[in-house]
């Protein structure tokens, strides 16, 4: 067993211009928040991390270092190809209890087909996480129509009063004076009318005349009622979905960490994530560092 635990105190430590993860986030696939990055298991042969160990939940278990997709400026962790579900079911990490069985044991999760016999081969692509199957999610909108109550508009009714002129034939009635004259050749009689006497006679004439009344009729009534009318409506909306888009599947790009001395940029960090080997940096006769 050639697997040591990177604690505080050793004589190796993370090389300066790489990140230190212990005490960092972890994160599943899923971007939940399922615990932390305890510390780190390396090879003292081949002076590379293999393990982080983590704890989630109440547990601690070792997770593959190359499986980890790093955000440094977050200083979070991302089991690639994990949910937490199986993260919980990964083996239990006692280090009371570390030995080269327990060791196997662990190698075998993320290479089930090795063998007793079979060497530990941590360089093996599938154990570095670089053949893991990973998903991307494609997403669209859907248009949901529906129909909610509401005022279109408003029906109004009253009314106003309009003036017209009407003609009616009306038969009036009235009397006709008709004077008669007859010729008389006698004497005055006594007590007749005596010649320079003034005599008037007055007869009263009677007629009709017209009398205009106006009575209001109800001619006619006006019932509003609501009829609901169903009618057919197209409606336009523009959704949105996600297409995959892919480059470079016909290439295939190994990189390998340099440790010439020049510190890695942000990119390179990015490209090397799945991969935090630990090599040995002289750095003064008492210490060793660490990648």
């Amino acid at each position: 067993m050639a697997l040591e635990k990177l604690n505080w105190d050793k004589d190796f430590k993370v090389a300066d211009g790489y990140s230190d993860i212990r005490g960092w986030s972890l994160y599943d696939s899923s971007s939940n928040s399922v615990g932390r990055v305890d510390d780190l298991l390396f090879d003292t042969n081949d002076k590379e991390v293999r393990y982080a160990i983590t704890t989630i939940g109440n547990r601690r278990t070792l997770v593959p270092i190359g499986q980890l997709d790093i955000d440094s400026a977050n200083r979070r962790l991302t089991a690639r190809g994990y949910d937490r579900e199986r993260l919980m079911g990964l083996r239990e990490y006692r280090e009371d209890n570390w030995n080269e069985t327990e060791e196997r044991g662990f190698f075998s999760q993320f290479m089930p087909n090795t063998k007793e016999t079979d060497r530990l081969d941590y360089r093996n692509e599938t154990y570095r996480g670089n053949n893991l199957p990973q998903t991307i999610q494609l997403i669209e909108e859907r248009l949901r129509v529906g129909k909610r109550e509401t005022q279109i508009g408003e029906v109004e009714v009253s009314k106003r009063a309009v003036s017209e002129t009407v003609t009616e034939q009306v038969e009036l009635r009235r009397d006709r004076i008709e004077i008669e004259r007859h010729e008389v050749n006698r004497p005055a009689a006594k007590g007749e009318t005596v010649i320079g006497d003034s005599e008037t006679i007055r007869v009263p004439v009677f007629g009709e005349e017209v009398v205009a009344e106006k009575t209001p009729f109800v001619k006619e009534e006006v019932t509003l009622r609501n009829n609901p009318e169903s009618r057919t409506e197209t409606v336009r909306e523009e959704v949105t979905h996600e297409e995959l888009v892919t480059k470079g599947l016909n290439e295939t790009r190994e990189r390998e960490l340099s440790f010439s001395g020049t510190e890695p940029t942000d990119a390179d960090r990015i490209e090397q994530k799945r991969d935090i080997d630990v090599d040995i940096i002289p750095e003064d006769q008492g210490r060793k560092g660490i990648l």
